[in-house]
Formats: structure tokens, C-alpha cells, sequence
């Protein structure tokens, strides 16, 4: 004779905070392995590189970076402190035609008086030998970036700066780069998130500005990758999602008999508490148009919270209650595994 499982064993609260640990444990595991590579979806800046650049004017020009004031990458908000230099033979252009260089998406002050250009009324640190002019200029760099926050709060970000002079003809003129053309301070700081690389590419763009003329200029992009060095940040925000969960899985412990009354409110509690805690979310969390990863967790969570109140309502499955809380469980670890791995 087949041996029959007794199901009620899962329903018993010591092995019910078994079962939670366990499963705790299993997605700490999934979520660390998840968060050692980086997977940054973030645009990139449109760039052509010029594969022929012998007859071409060539400009050095780089990006020192002394520290970062604002490094906001959930609010898309950075602010810098660094030197801009380029560095060019004095009888190949004149030094007002690249202080026409902007930023994209920036506002550039320099840090001398603050002024909203490249350099404005500020004095660059000009040097010159043997006819080649390498200038300076310290500036402060408020601006945005492209970013897709698609899988929040598992998110990797790439950080892109770019350098534009529209009044150079890339037909022309170049920009030239060297090991220098970004450097960061060792001393830069970045709470939450850790830059792992950087790159910085040089080219052109073409643009069409009417319809027989097309703009074609140099532009430099920075590069900078992020990932987040902390796990506080994540644990805070999914932590009372998986409390209220647990709290609710608890209710099957109780006898419908004598307890309905206390499971209907457990039940009650939990679902209400998740929707209020929505509005927690929608503070911290960026804003955006798509759903996010944390908007996936969430929806995961109340819909299997809001399943062990339907069942406790209607009082189903009253011999295979620790079948269900197995299944839940079980449904738990896989739709966290597939919208990491899969999803994401």
C-alpha cells in the first residue's frame, strides 16, 4: 500500500519558519549570483568613428574627473568637478573655436565664476611649447544621462558624458585621444554604486538639419560604468514584501474552525499593507514609463498574497493545505529566478 503524505506537517509554524529560511536563503543566493556581472542596458551615445584621419587636422582633448558633487543614478542627476584640456598646434586653429565645445544635456560652469559656457569670461591655464598649446579648463558639470532603469533595483548603469563642437567640420577637423583622455581621481566618491570601467571614444556625427543640408561635427564620448557595492539598498526595499508574504503564509497554520476570524484579518492585513507599501516604492523608485524589475517583484508578491486570501476565504484545499504552501513557496524561488535570469 502506497505510503500517504501528511500535508498538515508543512502547515506546522516550526516548519513553516524552516521553509521561509530556506527560501530566504535561495533568493540571497539568486539575487548575489545576479548582481556579480553587470548588465547595463543604457544607450549609447550615437558615434561614427573617422577612419581617415591622415589628411585631417587632429585636436587632443580629455576629461579629468576630480570628484563627482551628485551622483544620483535613481534621479538621473550628476554634478562634477574636473578639468577639460585640449591640446593643439597654435597654427592649426584658434582657441575661441574649441571653447565652442558644449556638453550634451549639460550645464558647464566654470569653476572660477561660474559662468554657463565652456569658459566664459574664465581665463583658461594656458601653456605653449615648441607651438603646440595644451589649455585647461576647470569646470563644473551639472547634467543627465540616458539611462534605463528597466531592472531596478538589479540595476547596472552606464554613465555617458559627450563633448560636442558643432562649429568644427568633421570633414576637417578631429578629436585625438590618448591613455589620458579620461582620467578619475582616486579619490572619487560614489555612495551606493562602484565604477568597475571606463572608456572614451572619439568620432563623428552626422546629422540632417534640413533637407539638403547635413551637419557633420567631432564629438568625444566618456564612459563610465556602475554597479551597485551595496546590498542594503535592495534588502531594504523587497524585505517587507517578503515579511508581508511570510506573515500571510502563516494563516494556514491557524484552525478554520476556531481561528477564521484571526486568519481573515492576517489575510486583510497582509494585502492591504503590500498596496499602502506601493506608495513607499513610488518614492524611492525612478519614474518611469515601462515597468521596471521592482514593479514585476511587487505585482509577484501581492498576487500570492492576495491567492492565500482567496483560499482562506473560501476555505479551499482543506486536506492539502501543506501542499499549497509548498506550491506557493515553490512559485515564489521560480518567478524570482525567471525575472532575474530570464526576464532581466
Amino acid at each position: 500500500m502506497a505510503k500517504v503524505i501528511n500535508w498538515n506537517f508543512f502547515i506546522n509554524p516550526v516548519v513553516q519558519v524552516v521553509m521561509i529560511a530556506v527560501v530566504s536563503v535561495l533568493l540571497y543566493i539568486m539575487s548575489a549570483i545576479y548582481l556579480q556581472e553587470a548588465r547595463i542596458l543604457d544607450p549609447n551615445p550615437s558615434l561614427q568613428i573617422d577612419h581617415k584621419l591622415e589628411n585631417k587636422i587632429k585636436i587632443k582633448t580629455g576629461l579629468f574627473i576630480n570628484n563627482f558633487l551628485k551622483a544620483d543614478l535613481i534621479k538621473n542627476q550628476f554634478a562634477l568637478m574636473g578639468v577639460v584640456w585640449f591640446e593643439f598646434h597654435k597654427r592649426d586653429i584658434e582657441l575661441s573655436k574649441l571653447e565652442e565645445a558644449v556638453f550634451s544635456k549639460a550645464e558647464v560652469k566654470p569653476q572660477a565664476n561660474l559662468h554657463d559656457n565652456l569658459c566664459g569670461s574664465a581665463t583658461p591655464v594656458v601653456q605653449e611649447k615648441d607651438g603646440v598649446i595644451l589649455a585647461q579648463y576647470p569646470v563644473k558639470i551639472d547634467f543627465i544621462a540616458n539611462l534605463d532603469h528597466k531592472l531596478y533595483p538589479f540595476d547596472s548603469h552606464r554613465l555617458s558624458l559627450v563633448l560636442n563642437n558643432m562649429h568644427l567640420d568633421s570633414d576637417r577637423f578631429a578629436f585625438e585621444l590618448d591613455q589620458d583622455s579620461l582620467a578619475i581621481s582616486p579619490n572619487v566618491v560614489t555612495h551606493g554604486w562602484k565604477m568597475i570601467s571606463q572608456k572614451v571614444s572619439a568620432g563623428y556625427v552626422r546629422k540632417q538639419i534640413t533637407g539638403l543640408q547635413v551637419a557633420s561635427y567631432p564629438r568625444v564620448v566618456y564612459a563610465i560604468d556602475f554597479v551597485r557595492n551595496s546590498f542594503k539598498d535592495i534588502l531594504l526595499l523587497l524585505l517587507p514584501l517578503l515579511v508581508l508574504f511570510f506573515m500571510s503564509m502563516f494563516s494556514f497554520s491557524y484552525d478554520h474552525k476556531i481561528d477564521r476570524e484571526n486568519i481573515l484579518e492576517i489575510g486583510v492585513a497582509s494585502v492591504a499593507a503590500m498596496v499602502a507599501y506601493r506608495f513607499v516604492i513610488d518614492t524611492v523608485a525612478p519614474n518611469t514609463p515601462y515597468f521596471m524589475l521592482v514593479d514585476w517583484l511587487f505585482a509577484l508578491f501581492l498576487v500570492l498574497s492576495f491567492l492565500v486570501f482567496l483560499i482562506n476565504v473560501f476555505d479551499l484545499f482543506k486536506k492539502y493545505r501543506g501542499l499549497v504552501v509548498l506550491s506557493l513557496h515553490l512559485a515564489l524561488v521560480i518567478s524570482w529566478y525567471g525575472l532575474l535570469f530570464i526576464w532581466g
